[in-house]
């Protein structure tokens, strides 16, 4: 459901927005995949590597549109592990962006 737009004409105090125009910091498209992986090899100890990337469209800064933030696309690889000893489980990882 696109609900993103004003729906009608504001006035308050000295600004003025249009009827139509987007709301501020909210892309016009969003898209998020996921990769997880787990080799046998590395189950023993809690091995998952991740692979991710997230496109967001462009967006208005402003609420008269006047302003534009432009599209990005961010790429991510993480990986984490756990061991447990006795009553102890140890668990560590790194992310990385891009």
């Amino acid at each position: 459901m696109r609900r993103n737009r004003f729906s009608r004409h504001i006035r308050s105090g000295t600004a003025s927005i249009p009827a139509g125009n987007r709301l501020p910091d909210i892309p016009e498209q969003q898209l998020f995949a996921q990769v997880d992986w787990s080799p046998d090899l590395a189950t023993s100890i809690g091995d998952v590597f991740t692979l991710e990337a997230r496109r967001t469209g462009r967006m208005f800064a402003d609420d008269a549109n006047s302003a534009q933030a432009k599209a990005y696309t961010l790429l991510g690889l993480a990986a984490r592990f756990e061991q447990k000893t006795g009553a102890w489980t140890w668990r560590g990882g790194f992310e990385w962006a891009q």
